[in-house]
């Protein structure tokens, strides 16, 4: 880490530590919400996801699935086609999976450090659970909003997949080896190929340590949602951020954007779910913008999530840089495919139209129920997990000794 960066680190501490002491109550408050949200909702959704990717890799059987997706990934990311469980697995289950598993792959060696570079840049995608469930029918009470956020996110991300492989380039050249007739004769030999060093050990033993460690990142993710919550209010209680936010009302206003979107759209820039929720309740003539403005925090991740793959990827050789310049490729261009799609979803008015959102809302009554359901239930997973990690490493260390 160079001096400078350093010293504004050491700066950006002081000033928070000072602000803690001087604002408690309003600091407090902001931890609160963002435990809540993270023991509610991140927990409990994001453990089961972490869980069975752990057990994926740990049970080699990435090289069978590597093996089918291959002729798949390689074509149109240049990434093996084991990089297909944090592609599907981060757009199912929300960011950091993506991350997380991409992480993983290069700690076994899976990927090369150019094709995780690349293959980061697109997996790290929000849940279709927090963009129906949190955005489109708990902010907004439109199906339609979630719909068009929801096109527009992985439509985007695969647009900079597909970029992306023109930018992180390397002179590898690729080919794909599954032949005609042949792939289920390879998928057989990848089974017998699997890890020796995993295989020996019992499945308890492997199950025991999948749940551990998802729950060690679970509760460092939790750690980033409770300090940037506490960190944006206390900015915001001191007037630091209005003051940054008059700057930025000097970009909004050549965009002809209403000054009152600075604070919410800064506020997203650290904690995107916080961003979303303030920009939600700005009343406009006009919903166009408050949904492109809404489309890019999701597709930047704020600084909060960026962090936590920051985290991630520290064990590695993934650079940092790469995966923040695709997030501002993601944010604008899910931004411009909001504009395009926003005429559709919102201004073309005839019966069909009307008749395929109105059943399509239907539909989407089984996500606010399933939102609603692991609101309730969400902090019990969260407290028999933690108490189950708590015991796992007793019973390990008193095995060790």
């Amino acid at each position: 880490m160079s001096l400078l960066k350093r010293l504004l680190l050491m700066g950006g501490a002081l000033l928070l530590t000072g602000l803690l002491i001087i604002f408690p109550k309003e600091a407090l408050e902001a931890s609160k919400n963002g435990l809540d949200i993270w023991w509610k909702i991140v927990f409990p959704s994001l453990l089961p996801f972490f869980i069975m990717s752990e057990l994926l890799i740990r049970l080699g059987t990435m090289n069978i699935i590597g093996r089918i997706f291959e002729p798949f990934m390689r074509p149109l990311f240049h990434v093996p086609g084991i990089g297909s469980l944090a592609f599907i697995m981060g757009m199912v289950s929300g960011y950091p999976t993506g991350a997380k598993i991409t992480s993983r792959l290069r700690e076994e060696k899976k990927l090369t450090q150019i094709e995780a570079e690349r293959l980061i840049s697109f997996t790290n995608a929000a849940s279709p659970l927090f963009i129906f469930g949190a955005i489109a029918i708990g902010f907004f009470n439109d199906a339609r909003i979630g719909t068009l956020l929801a096109l527009s996110h992985y439509g985007g991300n695969f647009i900079v997949g597909l970029i992306i492989k023109y930018v992180y380039t390397d002179q590898k050249k690729y080919s794909i080896n599954n032949k005609k007739g042949k792939l289920f004769q390879q998928v057989i030999q990848d089974l017998k190929q699997t890890t020796e060093k995993e295989s020996k050990k019992p499945l308890g033993e492997i199950l025991g340590n999948s749940i551990y460690h998802s729950i060690q990142t679970l509760l460092m993710i939790g750690g980033f949602i409770t300090f940037f919550s506490v960190s944006t209010q206390l900015l915001l209680t001191a007037n630091i951020l209005p003051m940054l936010a008059q700057c930025f009302e000097i970009i909004l206003s050549v965009l002809s954007v209403p000054a009152e979107m600075s604070i919410p759209f800064l506020t997203g820039l650290f904690e995107v779910t916080i961003g979303v929720q303030n920009i939600a309740k700005l009343k406009f003539t006009s919903s166009l913008q408050l949904i492109i403005f809404i489309s890019f925090l999701l597709g930047f991740n704020g600084f909060s999530i960026q962090s936590q793959v920051a985290s991630m990827i520290s064990k590695t050789d993934i650079r940092f840089s790469r995966y923040f310049y695709s997030r501002l490729l993601h944010g604008f261009t899910a931004g411009g495919l909001t504009y395009v799609l926003y005429h559709y979803f919102f201004q073309i008015d005839t019966i069909s139209v009307s008749d395929f959102h109105k059943r399509f809302a239907e539909s989407l009554l089984f996500i606010q129920e399933a939102f609603h359901f692991l609101t309730i239930i969400g902090p019990i997973i969260t407290i028999l997990s933690i108490g189950y990690a708590c015991y796992y490493q007793m019973r390990q260390f008193k095995i060790k000794n």
